[in-house]
């Protein structure tokens, strides 16, 4: 970081240790395992905004093997949180070259206008070089290809929303299957994830399908997810994009990520005490230039590689994820039980 001090809002607190006492990652470790939020859970004051205090940061229990202990269970969860930022970085790269190539070819539209002039473009095979319509049309203030449609978004994919459930719906945890929220989405499953074993009419996702969240915080929530977890069921306020070719995902997930600026407009246009949504009827009026399903295909198998990193990638940050958990909760709780 380029900043060596900091101001702490009124929203915050800060803790220095005692180095001679207690390992400061220790420490942090120690206050994110289930005893510890737990008893804060416990002690929160609730009037208004649920919040806690000094006295109660002061009053918390501290598990305290000897500093060599410490430091040992630290170093084991932080190399298990740095190989998690390596997932999380290598997917974001990954992501980010399926943004550029679609930006290159149905933003920009590279590989017609380089047969335009006679070029082949680097990532157009001679299978697909030799089908591109060599011109472009425009309609309006549009340039586009020949054989591109002018279709609303909502004619591309069906956009099914996610199911509302209640507290009797949930399960114990690990019975059933897991309910996705946003958290779900940008954490993974964690223990605080809900469980139902099912419910009337409720939607269920499983491995690579497409997901729009549409209401929220539109600087935190809304966005386009692939998920590549097992099945579960899906929220309220999220859509399961379902295209009508499984081809056509790829398309699908490029264009809702190149669209999300427009989407966060129509969020905020509405926003309230810090919420937005998207409505269908928004999305009815953003009409895209729609490729051939030659384009779609070979768009398809073009990122198919990078799509497989991405599923792998959040394979294994699961896995490390549970394995952290699993590891704070037998390495910090077996000792100890805090009581209020």
């Amino acid at each position: 970081m380029p900043w060596r001090r900091f101001l702490l809002s009124q929203s915050q607190m800060k803790l220095t240790c005692d180095p001679a006492r207690a390992d400061p990652e220790y420490v942090y470790y120690w206050c994110r395992s289930p005893e510890v939020q737990r008893y804060v859970e416990n002690w929160t004051i609730a009037a208004g905004v649920p919040h806690t205090n000094l006295s109660t940061l002061r009053q918390t229990p501290l598990l305290l093997p000897p500093l060599a202990e410490q430091r040992s269970i630290a170093s084991a969860l932080s190399a298990l949180d740095r190989r998690i930022s390596l997932c999380d970085d290598q997917r974001a790269v990954l992501v980010q070259v399926v943004d550029l190539l679609f930006r290159t070819w149905f933003i920009d539209h590279a590989p017609t206008a380089d047969k335009e002039n006679g070029l082949r473009h680097p990532t157009v095979d001679e299978a697909l070089y030799s089908r591109l319509a060599p011109a472009f049309t425009v309609d309006g203030d549009r340039r586009f290809p020949l054989a591109y449609r002018l279709l609303p978004l909502t004619e591309l994919a069906e956009f099914q929303n996610g199911s509302a459930f209640g507290m009797t719906d949930f399960s114990p945890a690990g019975e059933g299957l897991p309910i996705i929220k946003i958290g779900e989405l940008k954490q993974g499953i964690t223990r605080q994830t809900r469980y139902c074993v099912g419910r009337d009419n409720a939607r269920r996702i499983d491995r690579g399908d497409l997901l729009l969240s549409w209401s929220g915080n539109p600087d935190t929530s809304i966005d386009t997810f692939l998920y590549f977890g097992g099945p579960a069921w899906l929220n309220q306020h999220i859509f399961k994009v379902a295209t009508k070719r499984p081809e056509d995902r790829a398309y699908m997930f490029g264009l809702l990520r190149h669209l999300k600026p427009r989407l966060l407009a129509f969020a905020r246009a509405k926003q309230t005490t810090g919420l937005g949504h998207v409505t269908l009827k928004d999305m009815r009026t953003v009409v895209v230039e729609y490729p051939p399903v030659m384009m779609r295909d070979a768009f398809d198998a073009l990122t198919a590689p990078y799509f497989a990193k991405i599923g792998a990638c959040d394979e294994l940050r699961a896995s490390l994820v549970a394995t952290r958990d699993e590891l704070l909760l037998r390495l910090m709780s077996a000792e100890a039980r805090l009581r209020p």
